[in-house]
């Protein structure tokens, strides 16, 4: 299916929805493949961001929700609970200069 916007998804379809398993490459260059429910991101998937950062992990409702881990550069930034897109629950930071920080958020 291609979008007025320039979206392209390629996958599973039921009931005129995307669900299943699928592919959405956004407009932007941002590409989403994994999981949908009802046109909407939900259960596993990864999301490359143009910029190169990845999101690998669960989703609901088109949000980084549940465990997940974000990465640069083939390296691990943070690994552990999200909520509702935000960083929520327990975790492990690993920032720039090498300090890494494990708990809570």
């Amino acid at each position: 299916m291609i979008y007025h916007n320039g979206n392209v998804y390629e996958g599973h379809w039921k009931r005129n929805l995307m669900e299943g398993k699928g592919k959405m490459t956004f407009c932007n260059g941002n590409v989403y493949e994994g999981d949908w429910k009802r046109n909407l991101m939900e259960g596993f998937g990864k999301l490359t961001f143009s910029s190169g950062m990845i999101y690998e992990g669960e989703w609901k409702d088109n949000l980084a929700d549940g465990k997940g881990k974000l990465s640069r550069n083939n390296q691990e930034i943070f690994q552990g609970d999200w909520k509702r897109n935000k960083i929520e629950g327990k975790g492990k930071m690993k920032y720039p200069n090498g300090d890494i920080y494990e708990g809570n958020w």
